[in-house]
């Protein structure tokens, strides 16, 4: 079973915003050997670098020294604008735009901007980038293991994943439904390109939406 080209290209798409988000990030937060940084090539004198890392916590794939960093107050002033309350929701409005938007390029519509036979189209990557400004400006409490926080961030993040979770059980049936009545009234079997699309939407609402609940209630600027 091969991909289409449509497919491909929007795999292509996705890696390449991906990369362009780990340059800027790199960019802005060193000075020095930033190409070199960009390619994963070791920087001259910082040998030790992956020992300050810390400890690694597997079940939320972050090292200790990654959410330190991110709590501190260095990090907060050089990244004001990620950390406001007001942007954070902006940020969450914009992720629930790009959702639809992405539904919206699945159809034969004007402006659609599809990728030829593809259910994908260029808003999917639009989705991948709102994506990663929500996650990137809570990921000092949604990413932080319960150790490093206190009860009152941890209540906050629970339930902020429980919130996220119960509506999550309303998304599900009401766009499985709507998928099954499209099918039944099409009489077709389901593509590679359709389930990989399926596959994509319900991953980045499923992963989204705790990180949407923490930005739009603000608890992750009471880290700094």
């Amino acid at each position: 079973m091969s991909f289409s080209s449509s497919t491909i290209n929007i795999i292509m798409g996705i890696a390449v915003a991906a990369i362009m988000f780990q340059a800027v990030r790199i960019f802005r937060k060193h000075d020095t050997y930033r190409l070199r940084r960009i390619l994963g090539f070791r920087v001259p004198g910082e040998s030790g670098a992956r020992r300050k890392l810390g400890r690694f916590y597997w079940k939320e794939g972050v090292f200790a020294g990654e959410i330190t960093e991110v709590m501190s107050a260095e990090y907060a002033e050089k990244h004001r604008w990620l950390l406001s309350h007001t942007n954070q929701r902006r940020f969450v409005v914009f992720a629930a735009t790009t959702w639809g938007l992405n539904l919206f390029g699945a159809f034969d519509f004007s402006w659609n901007l599809g990728f030829a036979d593809s259910l994908f189209s260029w808003w999917s990557v639009l989705t991948v980038v709102a994506h990663l400004l929500v996650r990137q400006s809570v990921c000092a409490l949604a990413d932080a293991p319960t150790e490093l926080i206190d009860e009152r961030l941890t209540e906050a993040r629970d339930s902020a994943f429980r919130s996220a979770y119960r509506l999550l059980g309303w998304i599900i049936p009401i766009l499985g439904g709507f998928a099954f009545a499209a099918y039944d009234a099409t009489d077709e079997a389901l593509t590679l390109d359709q389930f990989v699309f399926g596959l994509f939407c319900f991953g980045f609402i499923f992963e989204g939406l705790p990180s949407m609940f923490i930005a739009w209630r603000g608890k992750a600027k009471e880290l700094h």
